[in-house]
């Protein structure tokens, strides 16, 4: 049996360009077969044309027997349901289930506005966390500025810009369905039948659903990577928590097609980020930029670094973190032994500019910062911090990062510290 796949991709409001597709490969002997994840279409080879009728339908129920039986009566045979959209089949010639647009757009109303409202609420939603996100960090210590976002974009250059391209096509999208809405309206007040669009208008449709379908993966796939890094005990404790709710909507007796459509979404879930971990996730980070080699600010010796508890350890390390993306690696910890104290953040960049930018960031948030006596790519700054403790900063300037330390010491720091710390501080850069 011969076979041809072809995608749909096509919005909601495209239906009279969905519909108009399908009859022509009808007319051309392509019968639609199947469709996969609602945007792959099979069609197979027939020796008699048909024609398609798409109909509106609510996503979530199954269309009731008595309407179906109706359809049959008149000819038209169910075929499959996407989303909004109820397909069905019949040979060519039949008269269409709907010629009233009034009448159609009643149904539109009835079917398909009203679940279209509720997600458009969860999307106002969405963006108003998002901002409230972006006015939390705001609030930070840390400063939010130019140079701050492009080093996030520099750890997350696939995530961030997939976010922003996404919400631009969800915009670009929600505009055009008003638009389209619009027109509807008016069509069925106006007693016409609804017109097939023009080929401007399906290619940015068309345009449009593809941004945000390929957008929206690398979204996904960004983020099943961030949560990989957590190990595997939060992978699987995600993909065991999927696999429940989605079997759960799925044996749910009299179960809806939106609860088989999230049943199937949970489940996919948990298998792609199964096999993401599995197969991707160690070839993927390997790619990202590697971390500072050294155990510590204040000793050389990894034995006597403990990050739990000193047990027989000299120095405690605490509140570490990793940031790790492809152009950038941020490293921040803090440590004590004995009386003194020490904190690093370390800048591991595979673009030089990425490297000035976190050079800049730093300057700014230590205005105090001078160049050291006899050296072009250090800066210092010494104070005093409250009674007898003394506050050093050390800023390291190389063409692949920085580095910053800060000390806390009874007093000025002495020359042999100092001159361990920097050494470590070079290390931190090295190759």
């Amino acid at each position: 049996m011969k076979y041809s796949y072809r995608f749909f991709p096509y919005s909601t409001m495209d239906i009279q360009a969905a519909q108009d597709e399908l009859n022509r490969l009808g007319a051309a002997g392509w019968k639609l077969d199947r469709l996969w994840l609602d945007e792959i279409a099979r069609y197979v080879r027939t020796d008699r044309p048909v024609s398609y009728c798409v109909d509106w339908c609510d996503a979530q129920f199954d269309e009731n027997d008595d309407y179906l039986q109706l359809c049959a009566d008149a000819g038209w045979t169910f075929v499959a349901k996407r989303g909004y959209w109820n397909i069905y089949e019949a040979p060519v010639g039949t008269p269409p289930i709907q010629t009233d647009s009034a009448l159609e757009y009643e149904r539109f109303q009835k079917q398909v506005w009203k679940q279209m409202k509720k997600g458009m609420i969860w999307s106002v939603v969405l963006l108003a966390l998002l901002a409230a996100a972006f006015l939390f960090l705001v609030t930070q210590e840390q400063m939010l500025n130019a140079e701050t976002l492009l080093l996030w974009l520099g750890m997350n250059p696939v995530l961030l810009p997939s976010i922003f391209f996404v919400l631009a096509g969800e915009l670009a999208s929600l505009l055009r369905f008003f638009c389209q809405w619009r027109g509807l309206r008016k069509t069925a007040s106006d007693g016409e039948p609804l017109p097939v669009p023009g080929r401007g208008s399906v290619f940015l449709g068309k345009f449009l659903h593809f941004w945000r379908m390929i957008f929206g993966a690398m979204v996904v796939v960004s983020m099943i990577h961030k949560a990989c890094k957590d190990g595997f005990s939060q992978i699987l404790f995600f993909v065991a928590v999927w696999l429940v709710i989605g079997i759960w909507f799925w044996r749910r007796p009299f179960s809806t097609a939106g609860q088989r459509r999230t049943a199937k979404a949970f489940m996919g879930a948990a298998v792609v980020t199964l096999l993401y971990w599995l197969l991707l996730f160690p070839a993927v980070s390997s790619w990202e930029t590697p971390g500072p080699a050294i155990p510590s600010l204040l000793t050389d010796d990894p034995q006597q670094v403990a990050t739990q508890s000193l047990g027989n350890a000299d120095t405690l390390r605490y509140n570490h973190k990793e940031d790790k993306g492809f152009l950038l690696n941020y490293t921040s910890w803090n440590e004590t032994d004995g009386q003194d104290q020490a904190s690093l953040s370390c800048y591991r960049s595979r673009s030089a500019e990425l490297a000035r930018i976190a050079f800049r960031y730093e300057m700014q948030a230590e205005p105090g910062l001078e160049p050291a006596e006899g050296r072009e790519d250090l800066w210092q700054l010494e104070e005093h911090w409250r009674e007898d403790t003394v506050h050093t900063v050390y800023l390291l300037r190389e063409e692949n990062g920085v580095v910053k330390a800060e000390l806390f010491t009874v007093g000025p720091v002495e020359d042999a510290l100092k001159t361990d710390v920097i050494r470590r501080m070079e290390h931190c850069l090295d190759e």
